[in-house]
């Protein structure tokens, strides 16, 4: 290479002094030199025999190719490169891209190993350039390039006479082998020849590339007639001939199946207004293949009822519209109406036949101003929005929905001399169209990363017959608009109910940051009938109350007092600032009575409370009243005296009242004694008052027995010891039980046992504290927690109840050893973590933690983001940015980074950083933000007319899957509604009636699914799903349909009378159970076993690893448990049932085990013979066999694998794949076969084989010696049929003729044979058997079978000429078999 170099440079400073000599300038030398493009490395590989074609590419200027030469050269040993004597076998070729690039071929034919090597190209003009290396490699063998055409057997292709076919031939072949290759097409003839065709505007070819290695060529036929019927087939020519099946063509039918069917409806009018646009249409219906040579045309009907062919212009044209294959629709368009386009239209089809279609009305009226636009803009309009934030501001045009033709509208800024200057739109700015109804639409101006440059003032015009102009629209870019955007708390579908005169208090939460709430505006308004929201005038009627949550939520109520039926409608609250925020609907619906408010209180009659004295009791008294009635409600407790009077109760710390609030509608009132005497027995009542005052039962209250059932009971388990290290934390526990009434005034301390064995109290501070859990009513747990241990903590501690009686725990053992090194936090975050998102999407990163479990104690993890110079700088988080923790195991936990509304702004790196006794930093994490929000757009696959049926009483469950990218899932979603008959959806209220189920499929792909329990006729209706996120989507409906009768789910249990299994000791056992019930009825259904005792009681099984359950889906209506024994005893003998409990239990007979014998008898026995020899030839299919014999009882968990004998005698297991796989035959319950399946032998597949069988004793089969010798020419087939053979019968007789065929025993794999009858055209036609006509085979030899073509109720219909066919790598066809039935032979 460094010669080629030194030799270019030497010639460029010869060819410089040379130029400058002749005057000729250097620039206009230098721009013709010659670049080959080569690429380095550059391999080409082909198979011996084939042909090769490599090229190299030259560029040039145009004017300088003259006296260029190119040239090829091989590489030598000696890496010189010597040119090429060109041949036949050798040549080179041109071809012309473009004036500058022309490229040269080396094209080599009938290829051999000997032309392997590296060549180049060279170009010879003023200055010479070679290019790289180009390898070629000769490997493989010319039999890859044999062609395979694909036609099935017995096609057949059917059209009418006249019309257009089009029959196809698919080639395959490797790619570089299609050099040479032709393809034809023929027809069969009489004599069973194939004569080529003569091509024509009649029948013509065609070629379709599929892929590199794939190829159709198409035959068209146009004008079809029954002369075209026949056979025909297409043939591949290249270095081995490949020719098809036949393809049977039949003409047939009608030329009438193309009258092409016009749909106009009778009396069609079309109305418009002068110089408007109008689109009329006409649909065409016909078959698919009876397009061709179709034309359609207008005409427009004069006076005389002549209809008159249409001159297009501008002023008319038409278009088309295809449908589907059978159906399109051409449109007739008329521009610039005037009344002259008044009258009727017709379309017509011309074809085979013609067609027209009825009249259509065409009415111009009225005036072109009914389509001046109106823009809706109200004057001083003021949108505010932050710098890099998105604003869309809006413009509404109504206009007659027939007006919108040819209407344009555009957005202009307005500049300083007041002009308006239109708009360039971008990624940055964008229009957008909503259409609201057939008169309404808004555009809408979309700006994306607001800058302050884009403050001013814009405007929308409207341009068409009239143009009209907008009042100005202010945009003032100001502030950062993420921090301050508000949001409003309103679920979708809120509906409030409540009674006529009745007070009810809506409310609407919104958050945003504390330092935002300045100018921001909360308003109530009303939807009326035009869907606009008209603002509330408040008065004493309906007021407004702000809530104060916390600094960043507040609540605004809108409270109606005194309600009418008016108050009835959608509201909305909105909120105005820097964006415009309106909240979903909120449905108010008045009905009723004020009597609804009545409260109820659930107090069961005769309720007795027991206590003892100075304890502690609670009592209860329920208020259930809807939600929007609990306004100006008040509830009091009082004690019935002896005149039955009930006297209200002066509360002190001797007795209290407690709420708890239950759910919207109930609350529950608590009346607390504390320090309970005698004298607090009696009656008391829970009282309303309010609109109608409501009292309830008597509550028995009796003060009886002694303090000391409260005596406290502490858990601490003898010799308890608590390990840890030092500097960790540490937290032991003591459980106290007591009843319920008891735990008033008790108290819990921890103590320290010292050197004397007394019990000093401890003095708590952040060194150690305690804590307590509830677990139940009459549970508690107290720990005592040390942080920060060291050796002195070390020692024996008690926990101490004080309260009516003392009582102290055993001793706890803490001992302290170890090292805090233990303690240092793991974090996983692996390198290199990229995190993608689009903008405006929410991004969950996660970074886990693993330390002991007495280690999180004083653990704190925060995330940072890596700066330009590396540092790593804390994250404010906020309502954009939070944190999660979730708890995986005791020593593992993840922190999630959650990022809500991302923009470009928060791609870089982050990390995360545990701080605590030692600091550790993980890895960088790349967060790329990227894309668009759309690509969070959910999918609902709900398929069309979806129809679930179920009966009264039973499950159903009806599903709907959401997919939508993973990142997406968060803030999404999903909820059930049904479709009224109004075909609004309402939502659903879920109960234990029906619930929701979600089940996650992909990360991807999440199923919701919508459960019945208990179904009834009023559940049948169309149901939808629904997914609410950035963009909501509704599915199709989903019809549920409840019918027939609950008794069709009563499960039928398989299981035959005396059903007796018999296993060895030590075995597996597998007995089964069949259940079949309809498939909707399998929910909540459940099947367990049982064994019967002694006294024919079935008693549960407590299945473990010794006996376990599985189950097996059959059909939707079958399943089949299986109860398995592994490792039986003779403990396990007995009679056993299956029982399935669901709405009706149903149990089965009695299944009888027995354990009896050894469990030797469960050891295989290989039936491999020994000295086995299967001999094959190569490139042929080879299967070699191993019979598996052992009890049926003891095939579990056995398994057997083939291997390979080595050199030193070992069996190497055998690596399957297509070369080599396995099957299994079934031959008896206890005889199975393993076959070894060769394809594509060869000489090295040659050698030892044997077969294994692993279980509780391993068996090795004798060797299995496999030959791979000889030609696949072997196995072609001989068929044994005497020539003239004639078989004569009577009719009604049955006869049996044979056909023999011998082929070497190894070659049978395969190899088919079939028979056909000779038809009058000397074609064979397969025979379709049946009971008329079977085919039987008989095994003579391993070399020899006969095949019986056996006739049953035999006709004269039946002679003729019939032939036996084999069909493998070489399809062998035999002689006539002249058989003949007459009554002669009958008599005879």
């Amino acid at each position: 290479m460094t010669s080629c170099v030194s030799k270019v440079i030497s010639n460029l400073i010869v060819m410089h002094v040379l130029l400058v000599s002749s005057g000729v300038t250097e620039g206009s030398f230098l721009e013709c030199i010659p670049v080959l493009t080569v690429p380095r490395y550059t391999v080409w590989r082909a198979a011996p025999m084939s042909t090769l074609k490599i090229n190299c590419n030259v560029s040039i200027p145009s004017h300088c190719w003259e006296n260029l030469a190119l040239s090829w050269c091989k590489v030598d040993e000696g890496n010189d490169c010597k040119p090429l004597n060109h041949s036949s076998h050798i040549t080179t070729e041109w071809r012309k891209i473009t004036g500058e690039y022309k490229t040269s071929f080396l094209v080599f034919r009938n290829l051999s190993t000997a032309d392997s090597g590296l060549y180049r190209c060279k170009v010879d003009g003023r200055l010479s350039t070679i290019s790289h290396n180009i390898n070629v490699t000769v490997t493989g063998s010319f039999l890859e390039c044999i062609p395979v055409l694909t036609v099935p057997r017995y096609t057949v292709w059917r059209a009418a006479p006249m019309s257009t076919l089009k029959i196809n031939c698919t080639v395959s072949i490797p790619s570089h082998c299609w050099e040479n290759l032709a393809l034809s097409w023929c027809k069969v003839d009489e004599g069973n020849d194939c004569k080529p065709l003569n091509h024509s505007s009649h029948s013509t070819t065609e070629w379709r590339n599929i892929t590199g290695e794939y190829k159709t060529s198409f035959l068209v036929f146009r004008n079809l007639s029954t002369a075209d019927s026949g056979l025909y087939r297409c043939k591949v020519d290249g270095r081995v001939s490949t020719i098809s099946h036949n393809i049977n063509v039949t003409v047939t039918g009608s030329f009438l199946e193309c009258i092409p069917v016009l749909t106009v409806p009778r009396y069609t009018v079309w109305r418009a207004a002068p110089m408007s646009t109008l689109k009329i249409n006409c649909t065409v219906s016909i078959p698919s293949h009876c397009w061709e040579n179709l034309a359609l045309s207008w005409c427009k009907v004069d006076e005389g009822n002549d209809c008159k062919p249409l001159n297009h212009s501008s002023h008319s044209t038409t278009e088309w519209r295809n449908i589907t294959g059978e159906y399109k629709t051409s449109f007739l368009v008329f521009r610039n109406l005037s009344t002259a386009d008044s009258g009727l239209y017709r379309c017509k089809v011309d074809g085979r036949v013609s067609t027209i279609s009825h009249n259509i009305n065409v009415t111009v009226t009225g005036s072109f101003l009914e389509c001046i636009p109106v823009l809706t803009v109200p004057r001083y309009t003021v949108w505010r929005a932050a710098p890099m934030s998105t604003l869309k501001i809006n413009c509404t045009v109504s206009i007659p929905s027939h007006c919108w033709e040819n209407l344009a509208l555009s957005w202009c800024k307005v500049d300083e001399e007041n002009d308006c200057k239109p708009l360039n739109h971008s990624s940055h700015s964008t229009t957008e169209w909503r259409n609201i109804t057939g008169e309404y639409k808004t555009s809408f101006l979309v700006f994306r990363n607001l800058s302050t440059a884009d403050s001013g003032l814009y405007r929308c015009k409207v341009d068409g017959r009239v143009s009209t102009i907008s009042h100005n629209i202010n945009v003032t870019v100001t502030g950062s608009f993420l921090e301050c955007i508000p949001v409003l708390t309103v679920p979708r579908y809120t509906v409030w109910r409540a009674a006529p005169m009745s007070t009810l208090k809506i409310n609407c939460t919104v958050s945003i940051p504390s330092h935002c709430w300045e100018n921001l505006a909360l308003s109530w308004c009303k939807v009326d009938e035009g869907n606009d929201c008209k603002p509330l005038n408040h008065s004493s009627h309906s007021t407004t109350e702000w809530r104060n949550i916390t600094g960043e939520y507040k609540t605004s109520f809108l409270v109606f007092r005194n309600l009418s039926t008016a108050d009835s409608g959608l509201y909305r609250c909105k909120v105005d600032g820097r964006v415009s925020t309106i909240s979903h609907n909120i449905n108010v619906t008045v009905t009723g009575s004020f009597l609804e408010c009545i409260p109820v209180l659930t107090v069961p009659r005769y309720t007795v409370w027991r206590a003892a004295p100075m304890s502690t009791l609670k009592i209860n008294c329920t208020v259930s009243i809807p939600s929007h009635c609990w306004e100006n409600l008040a509830l009091s407790w009082c004690k019935v005296d002896e005149g039955n009077d009930c006297k209200p109760l002066n509360h002190s710390s001797h007795s209290t009242t407690e709420w708890r609030n239950i759910t919207g509608e109930y609350k529950t009132s608590f009346l607390v004694f504390r320090n309970l005497s005698t004298a607090d027995s009696g009656l008391y009542r829970c009282k309303v008052d309010g609109r109608v005052s409501t009292i309830s039962h008597n509550i028995n209250v009796t003060v009886t027995g002694s303090f000391l059932e409260c005596i406290p009971v502490l858990t601490v388990p003898r010799y308890t010891v608590w390990r840890a290290a030092p500097m960790s934390t540490l937290k032991i526990n003591c459980t106290v039980s007591i009843p319920s009434h008891c735990w008033e005034n008790l108290a819990l301390s921890w103590c320290k046992v010292d050197e004397g064995n007394d019990c000093k109290p401890l003095n708590h501070s952040s060194h150690s504290t305690t804590e307590w859990r509830n677990i139940t009513g009459e549970y508690k747990t107290s720990f005592l927690v040390f942080r920060n241990l060291s050796t002195a903590d070390s020692g024996l501690y008690r926990c101490k109840v004080d309260g009516r009686v003392s009582t102290i725990s055993h001793n706890i053992n803490v001992t302290v050893t170890g090292s805090f090194l233990e303690c240092i936090p793991v974090l996983t975050v692996p390198r290199y973590t990229v995190w993608r998102a689009a903008p405006m999407s929410t991004l969950k990163i996660n970074c886990t933690v693993s330390i002991p479990s007495h280690c999180w104690e004083n653990l704190a993890l925060s995330w940072c983001k890596v700066d330009e110079e590396n540092d790593c700088k804390p994250l404010n988080h906020s309502s954009h940015s939070t944190t999660e923790w979730r708890n995986i195991t005791g020593e593992y936990k993840t922190s999630f980074l959650v990022f809500r509304n991302l923009s470009t702004a928060d791609s870089g790196l982050y990390r995360c950083k545990v701080d605590g006794r030692v600091s550790t930093i993980s890895h960088n994490i790349n967060v790329t933000v990227t894309g668009s929000f759309l690509e969070c757009i959910p999918v609902l696959t709900v398929p069309r007319y979806t129809v679930w049926r179920a009966a009264p009483m039973s499950t159903l469950k009806i599903n709907c899957t959401v997919s939508i990218p993973s990142h997406c899932w968060e803030n999404l979603a999903l909820s059930w509604c049904k479709v009224d008959e109004g075909n609004d959806c309402k939502p659903l209220n879920h109960s234990s009636h029906s619930t929701t189920e979600w089940r996650n499929i992909t990360g991807e792909y999440k199923t919701s699914f919508l459960v019945f329990r208990n179904l009834s006729t009023a559940d049948s209706g169309l149901y939808r799903c629904k997914v609410d996120g950035r963009v909501s989507t509704i599915s199709h409906n989903i019809n549920v349909t409840v019918t027939g009768s609950f008794l069709e789910c009563i499960p039928v249990l398989t299981v035959p009378r005396y059903t007796v299994w018999r296993a060895a000791p030590m075995s597996t056992l597998k007995i089964n159970c069949t259940v079949s019930i309809p498939s909707h009825c399998w929910e909540n259904l459940a099947l367990s076993w049982c064994k019967v005792d002694e006294g024919n009681d079935c008693k549960p099984l407590n299945h473990s690893s010794h006996s376990t359950t599985e189950w097996r889906n059959i059909t939707g209506e079958y399943k089949t448990s299986f109860l398995v024994f592994r490792n039986l005893s003779t403990a396990d003998s007995g009679l056993y049932r299956c029982k399935v409990d669901g709405r009706v239990s149903t149990i089965s007979h009695n299944i009888n085990v027995t354990v009896t014998g050894s469990f030797l008898e469960c050891i295989p026995v290989l039936t491999v013979p020994r000295y086995t020899v299967w001999r094959a030839a190569p490139m042929s299919t080879l299967k070699i066999n191993c019979t598996v014999s052992i009890p049926s009882h003891c095939w579990e968990n056995l398994a057997l694998s083939w291997c390979k004998v080595d050199e030193g005698n070992d069996c190497k297991p055998l690596n399957h794949s297509s070369h080599s796989t396995t099957e299994w035959r079934n031959i008896t319950g206890e005889y199975k076969t393993s076959f070894l399946v060769f394809r594509n032998l060869s000489t090295a597949d040659s050698g030892l084989y044997r077969c294994k069988v692993d279980g509780r004793v391993s068996t090795i089969s004798h060797n299995i010696n496999v030959t791979v010798t000889g030609s696949f020419l072997e196995c072609i087939p001989v068929l044994t049929v005497p020539r003239y053979t004639v078989w004569r019968a009577a009719p009604m007789s049955t006869l049996k003729i044979n056909c023999t065929v011998s082929i070497p025993s190894h070659c049978w794999e395969n190899l088919a044979l079939s028979w056909c009858k000779v038809d009058e055209g000397n074609d064979c036609k397969p025979l379709n058997h049946s009971s008329h006509s079977t085919t039987e085979w008989r095994n003579i030899t391993g070399e020899y079978k006969t095949s019986f073509l056996v006739f049953r109720n035999l006709s004269t219909a039946d002679s003729g000429l019939y032939r036996c066919k084999v069909d493998g790598r070489v399809s062998t066809i035999s002689h006539n078999i002249n058989v003949i039935v007459t009554v002669r032979a009958w008599i005879l």
